[in-house]
C-alpha cells in the first residue's frame, strides 16, 4: 500500500514537473513571438489602417472641394483614358494633388538650396510640370485609347457583318466579337451590351456608349443603327456601309497626317539641323576670310 502510494506521489510529481517545464517553454515562447514577430505585424497593419485612413480623409476633402460640373467632366477623361473602376476618378484627382505637392517641396527645396535666381526658375519650371504633367498625360492617354479604337473600328464592323449575315442577331453578335476585345471600344461596348442586358434599349445605350467615347467614327457607327432600327432597315448592309465609309475617313486622316509632317519637320530642321550644316559648310570660308582680312 505504502508503495502504490509512493509511485503514485512521484507520478503525480513526474507530471506536475512536466506539466510546469511545459508552461514555462509555452510562456517563454509566446513571449518571443510578442517581442519578435508580433510587433511587425502589429506595425504593419497600423501603418496599413493609417494609410487607408489617411487616403480616405483625403479623398473625401477631395470630394468636398471639387466641383460636380468639374468632377463629371474629369469622370469622363478618366474613363476615355481607359482608367476604370469605382474610385478611379477619386484616386486620379488624388495623385494629381499629390504630384503637385511634390514639385512644390522639391522646387522650395531647390529653391532654399542654390538662393539664386536659377534656383528660383527652377523651382518654377518643377511646380509648372507639376499643374501640367498630368494633365498632358491624361490628354496623350486619351488621344492613343482613342485612336485604338478608331483602327479597331472597321474589323469590328466587319465580324459584325459576317456575324449578322451568318443569321445571328444584331446583340448576340455584337457579344460574340468583343468578348475578347481590349482597349477603349471594346470596354464601351461591352458595358453597353450590360446596359441592355439590364433593360436599357439599344438605342440608348449605344447613344451613351458614344458619348462616352467622343468619337466620331463610333458615334457614325452608333447614329447609322439606331437609323435602321428605327426604319426596320437591314442590318448587314448598313454594316458594310460603315465599314466602307471608316476605312475611307482613316485613309484622309492618314493623309491629312502626311500632309502636316513637312510643317512639322520643318521647325526641328531650323534649330538643329541647319545650324550645323552651316558650321560645317561656312565654317572654313569664313575662317579663311578672317585670315585674309587679317
Amino acid at each position: 500500500m505504502i508503495s502504490i502510494l509512493s509511485f503514485s506521489s512521484a507520478f503525480s510529481f513526474f507530471l506536475g514537473w512536466l506539466w510546469w517545464m511545459w508552461r514555462r517553454e509555452l510562456a517563454v515562447s509566446q513571449r518571443v513571438d510578442q517581442i519578435i514577430r508580433k510587433p511587425d505585424q502589429d506595425t504593419r497593419q497600423f501603418v496599413r489602417e493609417v494609410g487607408t485612413a489617411i487616403v480616405k480623409r483625403l479623398i473625401g476633402w477631395i470630394e468636398r472641394v471639387t466641383p460636380a460640373d468639374y468632377f463629371k467632366r474629369v469622370e469622363a477623361e478618366v474613363r476615355r483614358a481607359g482608367i476604370r473602376g469605382p474610385k478611379a476618378v477619386r484616386y486620379w484627382l488624388l495623385a494629381r494633388a499629390g504630384a503637385l505637392a511634390v514639385a512644390v517641396v522639391m522646387g522650395a527645396f531647390v529653391w532654399a538650396a542654390t538662393g539664386s535666381t536659377v534656383g528660383f526658375l527652377v523651382a518654377m519650371v518643377l511646380v509648372i510640370a507639376g499643374i501640367l504633367g498630368p494633365r498632358l498625360y491624361l490628354t496623350r492617354t486619351i488621344k492613343n485609347q482613342q485612336s485604338l479604337a478608331r483602327r479597331a473600328l472597321p474589323n469590328l464592323l466587319d465580324m459584325l457583318t459576317i456575324s449578322v449575315e451568318a443569321g445571328l442577331g444584331f446583340d448576340q453578335a455584337l457579344s460574340r466579337t468583343v468578348k475578347n476585345m481590349g482597349g477603349l471600344l471594346g470596354l464601351e461596348l461591352r458595358q453597353a451590351l450590360a446596359e441592355m442586358s439590364l433593360g436599357k434599349t439599344r438605342r440608348e445605350a449605344l447613344r451613351d456608349a458614344a458619348a462616352r467615347m467622343n468619337l466620331d467614327e463610333f458615334g457614325s457607327f452608333a447614329g447609322a443603327i439606331i437609323q435602321a432600327d428605327r426604319l426596320g432597315m437591314g442590318i448587314a448592309q448598313v454594316l458594310r456601309v460603315q465599314a466602307t465609309e471608316v476605312r475611307g475617313k482613316l485613309r484622309q486622316r492618314a493623309e491629312e497626317q502626311a500632309m502636316k509632317a513637312p510643317i512639322k519637320i520643318l521647325f526641328p530642321l531650323v534649330l538643329f539641323i541647319f545650324p550645323g550644316l552651316f558650321m560645317i559648310i561656312l565654317g572654313p570660308a569664313v575662317l579663311h576670310i578672317m585670315q585674309i582680312l587679317r
